[in-house]
């Protein structure tokens, strides 16, 4: 079975020791909009979420990442998904 977009997320949170509500903090704090208990069950993989939710919720995973001194691991919508990391307007869409 083939991992999704909220599970390599959910590797990158558990990779780098971070607890799930200092994220769920990180996450609402940059102006993310799901409840911690929607936010689990992404990670987790059973809910989808927008493409700005998920990549709001990759920024609060790669600051604190930063934080650590390590790179920004948390793939972007646009490279979970497979793409060319081209950069997007937050809606799924890529300026031309």
């Amino acid at each position: 079975m083939a991992i999704n977009a909220g599970e390599r997320l959910e590797a990158e949170r558990r990779r780098i020791g971070l607890d799930l509500p200092a994220l769920w903090l990180s996450y609402f704090g940059l102006g993310g909009a799901a409840k911690p208990d929607e936010m689990r069950a992404y990670l987790r993989g059973a809910i989808t979420f927008s493409t700005l939710e998920h990549n709001v919720l990759a920024q609060a995973i790669n600051d604190h990442s930063i934080d650590l001194g390590l790179d920004h691991p948390a793939p972007y919508a646009d490279r979970a998904a497979g793409g060319s990391g081209s950069r997007g307007d937050g809606n799924g869409s890529t300026a031309s």
